[in-house]
């Protein structure tokens, strides 16, 4: 699976308004819903997952968010990303805190392999601390794009 088919520019999106997680999991749910990556009822299986398994994770430079559910409501691989002017709170992965949030990269993959290498390939990533600067000034979708497809190795 190739980086450019996961990452396009219909799931990618900054938002400037006031959002609770819930709203920005619905939200990215919905770009993928409207553009034939996943059916209805994966929104729904994203935020109950989120309560019990939260994704939140405080990096050096910002807090980031992974939701995911399970493959069997995806029709299509896709990463929906959001970035927030405004950080909305998540719970930490690890200890359930809560976690500023300004990026969101909501998960959308068929194959349970190919869901644990792109966990992977945005952990590796997420420990870059330039690439992480460079994604928490971002101004543009079009710059989030290039960035990630620069950044996010994934084979």
């Amino acid at each position: 699976m190739d980086i450019n088919d996961l990452v396009k520019d219909e799931l990618i999106d900054i938002a400037q308004e006031d959002l609770e997680y819930k709203e920005v999991i619905s939200y990215l749910g919905n770009l993928l819903l409207k553009n034939n990556y996943i059916e209805e009822d994966y929104i729904k299986d994203v935020l109950l997952r989120e309560e019990i398994f939260p994704t939140g994770l405080e990096l050096k430079n910002m807090g980031i968010a992974i939701p995911h559910a399970n493959p069997d409501n995806v029709l299509k691989n896709g990463i929906a990303i959001l970035r927030l002017e405004n950080s909305v709170i998540f719970s930490n992965m690890e200890t359930g805190d809560d976690v500023y949030v300004n990026m969101v990269f909501m998960l959308a993959l068929k194959d349970p392999n190919d869901h644990l290498k792109m966990l992977q390939s945005l952990f590796l990533m997420f420990q870059k601390e330039e690439v992480m600067d460079e994604l928490a000034n971002v101004q543009s979708e079009k710059d989030i794009k290039i960035i990630m497809l620069r950044n996010l190795k994934y084979s």
